[in-house]
């Protein structure tokens, strides 16, 4: 990769892809598996992402925001940077 060059639509996306999963590697999937964060119904998706599921999605429906939204630790910098 060239640092010189401009940074692409590509490149923008993987590297929103990267501090998501960065941040989102202290998710503990044992305890989503015995229903921590249950009412917010999360999901893993294809990408390797954590997101929330059905009541968010519903309301996204209606929204203008059509994003989905990721599962992010509480007290994770990243978390205050993303929101």
């Amino acid at each position: 990769m060239n640092v010189t060059k401009e940074p692409t639509a590509e490149d923008l996306t993987k590297a929103d892809v990267l501090w998501i999963k960065e941040a989102q590697r202290n998710v503990d999937t044992r305890e989503l598996k015995k229903g921590k964060y249950k009412h917010l119904c999360p999901h893993l998706c294809e990408d390797g992402i954590f997101v929330v599921g059905s009541r968010a999605t519903k309301w996204a429906e209606m929204n203008y925001n059509k994003n989905r939204f990721i599962l992010s630790p509480y007290k994770h910098l990243f978390s205050c940077l993303y929101t």
